[in-house]
């Protein structure tokens, strides 16, 4: 229903349930999007976490927060095996088929998630969702993500021609 960008997906990356109870982060992510989806920014919200496990399901936690707070079931998407965000926006890409995104996450964690999104040739912008300035902790951890993520990609590329474009 977006007149502004018909092909575009807002993507929140999954962060933590408590208790069947989306964590703080998590629900500043599905609020985002959620604003974001009322101003016709997207079409359809992808909800990407794990929901593997029938005591952690983070999917479900986040759909029925969303729905509780005003999105329609038709348009809404899961991905349950969205264990990681190479594992959320590398699906988002093969299996979902999204080629224009808008990621929603914490300022620390964008850059990481959007430059993904482009390697899995999204043509993916970042917004964020600012709490109460995510602790160190979180900025420090992005190091070995990053790390590890640039790996994933370097030794998972089709090419080497391909490879080249992300450095």
């Amino acid at each position: 229903s977006s007149s502004e960008n018909p092909a575009t997906t807002i993507i929140v990356l999954g962060a933590g349930v408590w208790r069947n109870e989306p964590s703080g982060m998590l629900k500043c992510r599905i609020n985002k999007a959620i604003a974001l989806f009322a101003r016709d920014r997207g079409h359809k919200i992808l909800l990407s976490g794990d929901g593997t496990d029938h005591h952690y399901r983070e999917t479900n936690a986040m759909k029925q927060y969303a729905s509780l707070n005003g999105v329609r079931d038709e348009d809404i998407q899961t991905d349950p095996l969205g264990f990681s965000t190479y594992d959320s926006l590398r699906r988002a890409a093969e299996i979902f088929r999204i080629r224009q995104a808008i990621v929603v996450s914490q300022a620390f964690h964008l850059s990481r998630a959007v430059w993904l999104a482009k390697s899995f040739s999204i043509d993916a912008t970042g917004i964020p969702c600012d709490t109460d300035k995510s602790a160190l902790y979180y900025h420090l951890r992005e190091i070995p993500a990053r790390s590890k993520d640039t790996l994933l990609r370097w030794f998972n590329s089709p090419s080497r021609s391909n490879r080249d474009e992300f450095f």
